[in-house]
């Protein structure tokens, strides 16, 4: 029989080699190929990021800011799955205008010059905005990839997320550069 301290620890190790991270305090990936390490981990984000009073009446919508690679690769693998009863829809948008109650905005490095709109759109809503430029985390975003000696992390901005309302479980932020 396994006692409740095992079984703890046992459910923890399942989490982080689910994440399939390292040995390091902070979350990382080693950088093989940038858009799978970055699927992996907005596949997890889905995961152990909560959103509040999730009507599973709407779909759980993830739009990728002109990114066609990103797309493709999170459309094949997650498109029409459920999320916690919701829906799975990603969208692909070229004009940041034709963004709409997205549950997650993922921006690419290449259009980061798009974030300040993009923020302003989704400040206050459950939105979790994943963007993947150096200092983007500390201007406001959700989530932000990082890319420290070949590896690939992610710093997670905590007073965005409460400003979204949205709750980080604790392995999560275990795993993460807090700013």
């Amino acid at each position: 029989m396994i006692t409740k301290p095992k079984k703890a620890l046992v459910v923890l190790i399942l989490l982080i080699s689910s994440f399939a991270i390292s040995h390091t305090s902070d979350a990382q990936i080693k950088l093989t190929k940038g858009t799978d390490a970055r699927r992996l981990f907005v596949y997890n984000f889905m995961k152990y990021v909560f959103w509040p009073n999730e009507d599973i009446n709407k779909e759980f919508v993830i739009t990728i800011v002109n990114n066609e690679e990103m797309y493709t690769s999170l459309s094949t693998s997650l498109n029409g799955s459920i999320h916690r009863g919701r829906k799975v829809v990603v969208k692909q948008v070229n004009d940041v205008n034709d963004i709409h109650e997205p549950s997650i905005v993922y921006l690419p490095k290449e259009e980061s010059r798009h974030f300040k709109s993009i923020q302003k759109q989704v400040t206050g809503k459950a939105t979790l905005l994943i963007t993947d430029q150096q200092g983007l985390g500390k201007e406001g975003s959700s989530i932000n990839f990082k890319e420290v000696n070949k590896y690939l992390k992610f710093e997670i901005n905590m007073e965005s997320m409460e400003k979204s309302h949205l709750r980080v479980a604790m392995p999560l932020k275990q795993l993460a550069i807090i700013i």
